[in-house]
């Protein structure tokens, strides 16, 4: 079809688009880029498909790639609230925070209900440490979306985009109820996940459920839970960090064997996603493990592009880490100085005491 319109010689860009968006109705990305790519020929200014192009780029998490193309569209609309929406999204990954928080000001004063603008205001909550109010901007975007709105977002805010923003706000949500402590809570979102995630996306919420099980009630009833949802998906947790990670909590009721696993993929250097390397840190600090705890958190901290929430997450665990310490150490050195002043003081008096 699209090669048909391009020997036809279409000049119109919404013959393209409308067949852009069947296509990725049908799972085929590829055509549905096309499309885009021919439409802008015909129309290099065409909103529509600049942002498809957009939506390409924060599908493969290519925040610096899709802000060109955003800056673009706001030069030829400079009141398109979802578009501010798309660039907070963008500088809030980024840890660019007052560019984010510019945007997102002025998408949601231009009115943007998007998904995206409201997962992008669930980041930058969450990155003030505002757990609440970030749950309940990652449940907007967990919204379901009324058929008005389908229609007017039909290719403005495409199904490409609304996918990864949903996906990444399942996760968002859970985490964001867990570092509140409200661990009972995010175990049940959890668990409601794992069955509108594919096997591959299962792997890390296996492991978020197993830890909220942990800490809500007990190592016994985390095993189990998690071993009967592994039972369920059988062809998950084959592979990977995530995978070693978890099947060694499993099967292992030696906190010391495990931490001993943990250390060996440290020393090897072993390739670790942001979430699980967090969530190792947060194991190793309740058990009591806590270099390792730290080296866990500091690799969390290193992958904040692809795992924003986890790597804010352990850069406070840090933060706080080392102001323990630093509090530790003035603490020590003002001891220190009120023992060296009270010896020098006696040894004064001494001397004094003597000279008379």
């Amino acid at each position: 079809m699209l090669q048909e319109l391009k020997d036809d010689k279409v000049r119109d860009p919404a013959g393209y688009l409308t067949l852009a968006y069947f296509s990725l109705q049908l799972g085929d990305p590829g055509t549905y880029l096309a499309c885009a790519s021919e439409a802008l020929k015909v129309d290099p200014n065409n909103i529509p498909a600049l942002k498809i192009n957009v939506s390409s780029h924060l599908f493969f998490n290519d925040y610096k790639g899709a802000l060109p193309i955003i800056n673009r569209i706001l030069k030829l609309d400079k009141k398109d609230a979802d578009t501010y929406g798309q660039r907070a999204y963008c500088h809030a990954h980024m840890d660019m925070s007052k560019k984010a928080t510019a945007d997102y000001s002025k998408a949601t004063k231009l009115g943007s209900q998007s998904r995206i603008t409201f997962d992008a205001g669930g980041l930058l909550e969450f990155g003030e440490r505002d757990y609440a109010e970030a749950a309940e901007l990652f449940a907007r975007v967990l919204e379901p979306i009324d058929k008005a709105q389908k229609d007017k977002m039909m290719i403005a805010l495409t199904d490409l985009e609304q996918s990864i923003v949903v996906h990444e706000a399942r996760l968002s949500f859970g985490v964001a109820l867990f570092s509140q402590g409200k661990f009972v809570e995010a175990s049940k979102h959890f668990t409601k996940c794992l069955g509108q995630s594919s096997e591959e996306g299962s792997q890390n919420l296996l492991l978020w459920l197993y830890m909220c099980n942990l800490k809500a009630g007990d190592a016994a009833t985390a095993r189990t839970t998690v071993a009967e949802t592994m039972k369920r998906q059988e062809k998950v947790l084959r592979t990977g960090s995530t995978v070693n990670f978890l099947g060694m909590l499993l099967v292992e009721t030696d906190d010391d064997k495990v931490a001993a696993f943990l250390r060996e993929r440290r020393k090897r250097n072993a390739p670790c996603d942001g979430d699980t390397a967090y969530l190792a840190g947060k194991w190793a600090q309740w058990t009591g493990h806590e270099e390792l705890s730290e080296s866990y958190f500091g690799l969390a901290a290193q992958q904040k592009r692809a795992h924003f929430l986890t790597a804010s997450l352990a850069e406070w665990e840090i933060a706080e880490e080392e102001g323990v310490l630093k509090a530790s150490a003035r603490k020590g050195a003002t001891e220190k100085r009120r023992s060296t002043g009270r010896r020098q003081i006696c040894g004064r008096d001494r001397s004094g005491g003597s000279g008379r």
